[in-house]
């Protein structure tokens, strides 16, 4: 099994290499030439890690599966509302869009949230696949994660996206290839499979138990589908705008089938979490492993560093910079984005739980910009830069204050949890108990004070992970209202909204 682990990883790093990339167009875009079925196995595979982040650790096949839809759902909303529009701007990244869009400091907003939404997911997969190399390698963790990031950078400075995406689709079979494998060698060992009957009951017994955190997951995941940069930048690669929403569609469908697959065995989901790669025993689930993390590592690592190398070098700092210059500095971007991530992998705290978290991130700062921007001709930078700083500050509040000021967050707020009145007197309990105890008890009693406080300090009910059921009604909010308050676009940039919308039916 190890042997073959190895060829697999040897045959992507060959792969990669045999692309390598003299072109800007073929470093950013992969030349513009990518087939719509590759692109949408690429994009699947790349959004597997995210949902399993979520998704993996829960009991109910029900809430795996249908929540796991909604992540299909975002892909069609991209399919019908952004990739199209985004392939007829023509650009390199999404913060090109922004720009053109909204101006040059809008370039430089969109570049820091597609950095704070991007490296944490960066960090897990990194940490996933270290976990991966450990044993296959001997390699004691510190070395596994250097090694790890030095295959990424391998994968990537050469070749580009030109390598990274059809990387990705091969990738995508692989993904879709090993869970059906998994499920069969299970049951030829006579496990339990649940069948089709057993996914129904479930999906009916998610209805059932709706409540708003599981509503709050769903639109989180389905909004940060919808609109991550690093499955966004996949609607630049095809040839035309149509094959671009074709791609998505082919997405939605490849995420479908996995969602099914994976389903009827939960395993399949846990295989991509870094704390799970050490403990998995077979060869389909580490293949699965494989291909989720490697995946969405190669398309982060060149979206962030193409956001650096592209957004912030050359179009902020060097417009005059050569091809040649220009290319060397974004391989010297891909190798410093992975030096830092594995420097962040390293200290192996929460990142799990950031990345978690940097779904609703991605949400607040993109989905409201990216509607309003290709929809309504009259948004305008002051309105779109307030929206954005607006609805991830929102995020990022709701996600660090409950944790971290968990006693002020809840006794400030407590009006809003959702069931303050079986909550408050329990709380009030716990809170008296750790001011009366002293001598040993005292620490235990505060801990279980705070904990206690964690667990009641939510707006409705919704973990503070899915921040994004707030942020983005208030991004849209902040956008509109800024904009009215403000001057009007130039009169270019509505005609190039216009013309936008033409070019993209």
């Amino acid at each position: 099994m190890k042997l073959t682990m190895l060829l697999a990883i040897a045959a992507v790093v060959a792969f990669a290499l045999t692309l390598r990339s003299s072109r800007l167009s073929q470093f950013y875009v992969a030349g513009r030439e990518l087939a719509p079925v590759a692109n949408g196995a690429g994009i699947m595979a790349s959004l597997v890690l995210p949902l399993a982040l979520i998704l993996g650790l829960r009991e109910e096949t029900g809430d795996a599966l249908v929540l796991g839809l909604a992540g299909v759902a975002g892909l069609l909303v991209s399919a019908a509302i952004f990739a199209p529009y985004l392939r007829s701007f023509g650009g390199y990244t999404l913060p090109d869009f922004f720009a053109e869009r909204y101006g040059e400091s809008a370039r430089l907003i969109a570049v820091l949230f597609l950095i704070l939404c991007s490296l944490p997911l960066l960090v897990v997969a990194l940490s996933s696949l270290a976990g991966l190399a450990a044993p296959l390698f001997d390699l004691a963790p510190v070395p596994a994660i250097w090694a790890a990031a030095a295959l990424l950078v391998v994968c990537t400075m050469f070749g580009g996206m030109g390598a990274v995406s059809l990387s990705q689709a091969a990738l995508g079979v692989l993904l879709l290839g090993a869970a059906l494998a998994a499920i069969a060698v299970l049951r030829w060992q006579g496990g339990s499979v649940q069948g089709g009957d057993g996914v129904g009951a479930a999906v009916l017994a998610f209805s059932l138990r709706d409540n708003a955190d599981r509503m709050a997951m769903a639109l989180t995941i389905a909004a940060s589908a919808a609109c991550f940069p690093h499955v966004l930048m996949h609607g630049f690669l095809t040839p035309t705008v149509k094959t671009a929403r074709i791609s998505f569609l082919w997405s939605a469908l490849f995420l479908a089938l996995f969602l099914l697959t994976a389903a009827t065995e939960p395993e399949i989901f846990k295989a991509a979490l870094p704390e799970s790669v050490s403990r998995l025993k077979g060869a389909p689930l580490l293949f699965c492993a494989l291909a989720a993390n490697l995946a969405i590592a190669l398309g982060l690592l060149i979206a962030i560093s193409n956001a650096l190398g592209h957004d912030l070098y050359f179009k902020t700092l060097q417009r005059m910079a050569s091809q040649a210059r220009q290319l060397a500095v974004l391989r010297v971007m891909t190798i410093i984005v992975a030096t830092v991530t594995a420097l962040i992998a390293l200290t192996g705290r929460g990142m799990s739980d950031w990345a978690t978290g940097s779904l609703s991130l991605a949400a607040a700062a993109f989905f409201p910009a990216l509607v309003l921007g290709i929809w309504w001709r009259r948004t305008n930078q002051a309105g779109t830069i307030a929206g954005m700083v607006a609805g991830v500050a929102l995020a990022l509040f709701y996600f660090l204050a409950p944790y971290y000021l968990p006693v002020q967050f809840y006794e400030a707020m407590s009006g809003l949890s959702g069931a303050a009145q079986d909550q408050w007197p329990h709380y009030l309990m716990l809170k008296q108990v750790a001011g009366l105890a002293d001598g040993y008890a005292k620490q235990a009693a505060v801990d279980a004070w705070v904990n206690g406080a964690r667990e009641f300090a939510t707006w409705g009910g919704v973990d503070r992970q899915y921040a994004a059921v707030f942020a983005v009604p208030l991004g849209f909010l902040v956008t509109i209202v800024v904009s009215l308050c403000t001057a009007r676009p130039p009169a270019d940039i509505e005609n190039f909204v216009g013309e936008l919308g033409k070019e993209g039916d």
